[in-house]
C-alpha cells in the first residue's frame, strides 16, 4: 500500500516481514534492534514524527497534472519525495521559472500527499518547497513492449549535455585518470605474458 492505505493489515505484514528479514541477515541481534526501534516509533508522539525540514506552501489538490512554481532562472533540481523529511526522494533536473508534471509521469503518481522541494543546481541555493495531494489513482498495468521506445525518448537529457560543476569535473578526471592508468597497466601486462610465451618457445 502507499499513503494512507498502507496503515492496518498491509503495515502489519510488512513490519513481521521486516523482522524476520533483519533476524536472517543480521542475526537475532538485527531482529532485536529493528523490532525495538519499531516499538519506539509507534509510542512517538504522531504530531513529532515526519515534520517537516521547511516551511512549506501548499498547491492544492490535482486531479491533472501539477504545476510548481520553482522561480529559478536557470538551472533547478527537484526533489519529490512521500515524506516532509525528504528520507527518500527522487531528483528531477529543469530549468526555467516553472516544472510542469508530464502526462505521462503523472499517470503512474499513486492518489496521495507529495512533496516536492527545489534547488539551485550551480549554487545549491534554496528555492522552495511544495506540497499537494493528487486525487486520481495511479496507472497499476504495466507497459506494453511496443510503448516502450516511446516512454524511452521522454527521458531526461543526456549526462553529457547536463552542465558540469567543477566538483563533477574533477571527479570526472579522476575517474578518467584511473581507467587511462588501469588500460596501460592491461597492455603491459598483456605484452609481459607475450615476451613469456615467445621465450618458451623458443626454448
Amino acid at each position: 500500500g502507499v499513503g494512507d492505505t498502507f496503515s492496518g493489515e498491509s503495515e502489519r505484514r510488512y513490519k513481521i516481514s521486516q523482522r524476520k528479514y533483519f533476524k536472517k541477515f543480521y542475526g537475532a541481534l538485527g531482529g532485536l534492534v529493528i523490532g525495538t526501534l519499531n516499538r519506539l516509533s509507534a509510542w512517538w508522539p504522531q504530531a513529532k514524527s515526519f515534520r517537516p525540514m521547511h516551511e512549506l506552501k501548499h498547491l492544492g489538490d490535482f486531479a491533472d497534472p501539477v504545476e510548481i512554481p520553482v522561480g529559478a532562472e536557470g538551472d533547478f533540481v527537484l526533489e519529490l519525495s512521500m515524506a516532509p523529511t525528504w528520507i527518500l526522494a527522487v531528483g528531477i533536473l529543469g530549468n526555467g521559472s516553472k516544472w510542469v508534471c508530464p502526462a505521462e509521469t503523472w499517470d503512474w503518481f499513486f492518489e496521495a500527499e507529495y512533496f516536492m522541494r527545489a534547488l539551485d543546481t550551480k549554487t545549491g541555493a534554496f528555492l522552495g518547497a511544495w506540497s499537494f495531494r493528487k486525487t486520481t489513482s495511479g496507472r497499476v498495468d504495466p507497459l506494453e513492449l511496443d510503448a516502450i521506445p516511446e516512454y524511452a525518448a521522454l527521458a531526461v537529457q543526456p549526462v553529457e549535455q547536463v552542465p558540469a560543476t567543477e566538483a563533477t569535473r574533477a571527479v570526472d578526471g579522476d575517474a578518467q585518470a584511473k581507467a587511462t592508468s588501469g588500460a596501460r597497466g592491461a597492455e603491459r601486462e598483456g605484452d609481459s605474458a607475450q615476451i613469456e610465451v615467445h621465450g618458451e618457445e623458443a626454448g
